[in-house]
């Protein structure tokens, strides 16, 4: 007797970086760039798959992201790239840092983007990925437009 073919459904993978969610269909995986805590995030992806909006590529979404502390308007903002789940890298920033970070803002990007950033604002540069908090650093972090995955 055949089997029956079960519906695409999402799985949560254990990776490196931490639980994220998988869209799982006829026995191939797609990344839905979506970790464990944004399950509302990956069901409407896994929608947009079913419906035949969402054409999954099992590359990752890269992201130049700023960082800050959530309560202070002095704290310095950390320019840095990841290849993973954005909610993952701000978890790892936490465990070493007693102050509540936030993500400002994430643009779709690569490596060359976040030295381009680097270079942009060099003049505010402290040491490492961490610059100075500026209007026209802020300025910039505000005109970016929230990106679709990690809005």
């Amino acid at each position: 007797m055949p089997q029956h073919r079960k519906p695409p459904r999402l799985l949560l993978r254990n990776e490196k970086t931490g639980k994220t969610w998988i869209i799982r269909d006829n026995g191939r995986s797609f990344r839905t760039g979506f970790s464990e805590g944004e399950i509302d995030l990956a069901e409407e992806r896994l929608a947009q798959y079913v419906a035949g909006e969402y054409t999954p590529s099992n590359t990752k979404i890269a992201y130049v992201y700023y960082v800050t502390a959530a309560h202070s308007v002095d704290y310095p903002i950390k320019i840095g790239f990841t290849a993973g789940a954005m909610s993952i890298r701000l978890t790892q920033f936490q465990l070493g840092n007693p102050n509540v970070l936030v993500c400002l803002a994430t643009e779709i990007g690569s490596q060359a983007l976040e030295r381009d950033r680097h270079a942009r604002f060099r003049h505010l540069h402290i040491r490492g990925e961490w610059f100075r908090r500026d209007p026209s650093l802020m300025g910039f972090i505000e005109s970016i437009q929230p990106t679709e995955i990690y809005k």
